[in-house]
């Protein structure tokens, strides 16, 4: 019998509001490991996070229960 497997990956991106160029080099690689440990402690696991002066992108491989456990807190 096969096994079924799913997986689902999601890419976001954070703009900094009016794109400014907010994210200085100096606290870049703090704030992407801050991301990182958040969506750890919820249960994703990030495969990369990483940005320049005025966006992140963050993609993450989540489980279905986060989406919808993530859904009903809105």
């Amino acid at each position: 019998m096969a096994n079924t497997y799913s997986q689902l990956n999601i890419h976001c991106v954070f703009a900094v509001k009016g794109r400014e160029n907010l994210i200085t080099a100096n606290f870049r690689d703090d704030l992407h490991r801050y991301m990182s440990g958040v969506l750890k402690n919820d249960g994703s696991y990030p495969l990369a996070v990483n940005g320049w002066k005025d966006h992140v992108h963050v993609f993450l491989n989540c489980l279905l229960h986060l989406v919808f456990l993530n859904k009903c807190k809105c």
